[in-house]
């Protein structure tokens, strides 16, 4: 079997993570980094299930997220709400044709005009700043899965703790 399966790209030192151009580009010249794109379904800001994919752009990641979510965390709200990097006429198919719920997804140019979601952001915010996570330490999506799982645990479980 082709370590590339249905990807553009893998890495040598990661064949599981796909070249992505990653936000921290300091240097500005469009370098490219194995990375993975990771997805979390929040609910006041607590992660309730979360994914870690090799596709480069969230359009690509909305139907198997939510295809896992089913599969392994909770049935569907009514409503699905995800930003602007979500949408496109293939998910918004998926959620009002296969799935039978409300698509809340922005369109695609909110993005420039709007900040994004304010119950996932913060998680992500949160992960960064207070944790200084960000990026993995290991390789490898199982090993990755459980390392971003302990780091989500760990904001879940803060948010908890300050509930006051």
């Amino acid at each position: 079997m082709c370590s590339l399966g249905t990807r553009n790209s893998y890495s040598k030192t990661d064949v599981d993570a796909t070249f992505m151009r990653m936000k921290d580009d300091y240097m500005k010249n469009g370098q490219l980094k194995p990375g993975y794109n990771v997805q979390i379904a929040t609910e006041n800001q607590y992660v309730l299930a979360y994914e870690v994919y090799p596709n480069p752009t969230d359009t690509k990641t909305l139907v198997p997220f939510l295809q896992d979510i089913q599969a392994h965390y909770f049935e569907l709200p009514e409503h699905i709400v995800a930003d602007a990097g979500y949408g496109s006429e293939q998910n918004y198919q998926y959620v009002i044709e296969t799935l039978q719920r409300k698509a809340l997804i922005t369109y695609g140019m909110y993005r420039k005009e709007q900040q994004r979601k304010i119950d996932v952001e913060p998680v992500f915010g949160f992960l960064k700043a207070n944790l200084g996570f960000t990026r993995f330490s290991l390789r490898g999506k199982s090993k990755v899965r459980n390392e971003i799982g302990l780091a989500l645990m760990a904001t879940n479980l803060r948010k908890y703790a300050m509930r006051g």
